[in-house]
């Protein structure tokens, strides 16, 4: 049986469009994960803000 890993939550998660869908998508992973998972979201979202900014400056 697969179990979904606190990566892959964070991954589905960030592919949300609205807030509210993601704030309810994390209210549904399970509390042993969800901190883990907030924390997978930081990264990804840090990511990206850091891609748009090295676009922004070429």
């Amino acid at each position: 049986m697969h179990t979904t890993r606190p990566r892959e939550h964070a991954n589905r998660i960030a592919r949300l469009e609205t807030l509210a869908e993601r704030q309810q998508a994390i209210s549904e992973v399970p509390k042993a994960y969800q901190a883990m998972v907030k924390t997978h979201l930081c990264i990804i979202f840090r990511n990206r803000k850091a891609e748009r900014e090295q676009w922004q400056k070429r």
